[in-house]
């Protein structure tokens, strides 16, 4: 798809738009980074299992919205939280196919509804 390459006015277009360009660049495979962060921080951590690809994008998203919310230049922060949340969303399991919604893999971290007693 040939996009127009015009300087975009609208600011929420254009972090979106650098977000996406960010996320699909074909020389960079960011979803084998995450699942290799999660490997380095679950060994850091002392964890028996590694952090999900999921809970990686989080707090990876995480960090760079508090890098946006701290800093006075913040526009590249706020583009890599958008780029992180969409690979976070891109790493998640399928649909659950006895409810229909989407379910994670591993912990929630807080910000999950609790899963009802079996």
């Amino acid at each position: 798809m040939i996009r127009n390459r015009r300087p975009i006015k609208d600011a929420r277009k254009r972090v979106l738009r650098q977000a996406e360009d960010k996320v699909t660049k074909q020389d960079y495979e960011q979803s084998d980074e995450i699942t290799r962060i999660g490997i380095v921080w679950a060994g850091l951590l002392d964890l028996d299992d590694v952090l999900p690809s999921t809970t990686v994008a989080a707090m990876m998203a995480a960090a760079n919205l508090v890098r946006a919310t701290s800093t006075t230049d913040a526009e590249e922060y706020w583009i890599d939280a958008a780029a992180y949340s969409a690979m976070g969303a891109y790493s998640e399991p399928d649909e659950d196919p006895d409810h229909g919604k989407l379910t994670t893999s591993g912990p929630t971290i807080g910000f999950g509804v609790p899963s009802p007693p079996n």
